[in-house]
């Protein structure tokens, strides 16, 4: 039994000899698909591995979401702002190469899945982690910081911002091209976002939390930590820490707990190693500026063809990374 077969729950067991549909075209149940294996798992959901049972039988993975923790941690709104993102950012003249595509969304009576794009080589922070020195070279780090450029440029172009920007949450596939993932922090521009409600317990508390604090600590900007509504160039800052990561292994605002993270953050307190490309060492200091107008990408700075234009993504033909092999990882 394969790794992580064990941890299949029963609703989405199916059973070893029922056959694959040789006439059904689009899914209707889970059942349509046979799950093999637990491949990830977030805060309110588990990923699995799995076959479409129908058409060209697929590989997709499974984003299941159990209700009553949806229901419990009062995040109805946030579940259906992703489903709504995904959705849209997966229509034929919306999706993108290197943008996790949604296939479709179903449920039981306990569970939502959200079916979407299979990455078979997993996540850029595991891969750097199995790479002999725990860190990528120049090269490495030139190509994926371009394919996450060109993926961030086509999302805020359609006025989406990711907000969880990190290594963690960007896939590789088979052919060791990307795909941006995880858009449960994300937002779209284009619709009103629904403020949570207030604990009466604590009116205060749950509001101020979520003006505050969207992403993951280590990648999140100074003015979402002061309650500061977040534009593009938040992902733009996201995309400089993990640059510092992609060459280093680590976290440039490393520390021991979120507060002091937090710390190094509005103080811009982190130092490049001796050994740190220079091209790459001017890219981060563009990007990690305090003011958001004043970063590399922003409006007032060009926009993103600025960025792309940055020394370090000399050599980039922008026009054809799709094309472009990928440097070996794994």
């Amino acid at each position: 039994m394969d790794e992580g077969a064990e941890l299949i729950p029963e609703n989405l067991r199916r059973p070893a000899d029922e056959p694959a549909s040789t006439s059904k075209k689009t899914p209707t149940s889970i059942k349509d698909y046979n799950v093999i294996k637990e491949i990830g798992e977030g805060s309110i959901s588990t990923v699995y591995y799995a076959k479409e049972m129908f058409g060209d039988r697929r590989e997709v993975a499974v984003k299941s979401c159990q209700k009553r923790r949806i229901l419990r941690d009062k995040l109805v709104d946030a579940v259906m702002r992703e489903k709504n993102i995904l959705a849209r950012l997966s229509t034929a003249e919306n999706m993108h190469s290197f943008v996790v595509g949604l296939y479709c969304t179903l449920q039981d009576a306990e569970t939502l899945f959200f079916v979407v794009s299979y990455a078979q080589k997993g996540d850029l922070a595991t891969i750097i982690q199995k790479l002999p020195e725990k860190r990528m070279t120049f090269e490495q780090s030139r190509f994926y910081s371009a394919e996450l450029l060109a993926a961030l440029g086509h999302i805020h172009w359609l006025e989406v911002i990711h907000r969880d920007v990190k290594p963690d949450n960007i896939l590789v596939k088979a052919d060791g091209h990307i795909l941006l993932s995880d858009f449960g922090s994300a937002k779209d521009r284009t619709l009103p976002e629904k403020e949570p409600q207030p604990d009466p317990r604590n009116p205060d508390g749950p509001r101020k939390r979520r003006a505050s604090f969207v992403g993951t600590a280590p990648y999140v900007t100074p003015e979402m930590l002061q309650g500061k509504e977040a534009d593009e160039t938040c992902d733009f800052w996201a995309l400089g820490v993990t640059v510092f990561q992609f060459l280093t292994g680590k976290h440039c605002f490393h520390d021991e707990s979120e507060y002091l993270i937090f710390r190094r953050v509005q103080e811009l307190l982190y130092k490049f190693p001796d050994d740190f490309p220079a091209t790459a060492k001017s890219l981060v200091e563009a990007l990690l500026v305090v003011e958001p107008s004043e970063r590399l990408g922003s409006a007032a700075q060009g926009g993103i063809s600025s960025l792309k234009q940055h020394d370090f993504f000399d050599g980039v033909q922008w026009d054809s990374l799709e094309n472009t092999k990928p440097p070996f990882l794994i």
